[in-house]
């Protein structure tokens, strides 16, 4: 069992975990998601980003959650027509090379 404190009000009080705290690694792939959003009354614009995920529906997830904090759509106006591995080479995005080419 491990012990955790937990800073509350000024007080430090114990926490008792069943489980061990340390960090999941998750190897991290890259995808190119493509699809259309709608972006005003029944206009569909076309859009292709890429995402680090760890497999193909967290890399839908992460898209759904891009979208709608970048654009304010919700997520029923995000169609997603396709999700395509890339191979580290054929990645454009920095952001998503620094997160595929992490040492874990």
């Amino acid at each position: 069992m491990c012990i955790a404190f937990i800073v509350c009000q000024g007080t430090r009080q114990k926490l008792y975990l069943k489980y061990p705290l340390r960090a999941v690694l998750v190897r991290m792939k890259a995808f190119e998601v493509s699809g259309q959003l709608m972006t005003s009354h029944r206009r569909w614009t076309p859009f292709a980003i890429e995402v680090a995920a760890a497999d193909e529906s967290a890399a839908r997830e992460k898209t759904l959650a891009l979208m709608g904090s970048r654009h304010k759509v919700k997520r029923k106006f995000v169609q997603i027509e396709g999700i395509k591995s890339l191979r580290p080479e054929e990645i454009t995005d920095h952001l998503v090379k620094h997160l595929v080419e992490a040492k874990k």
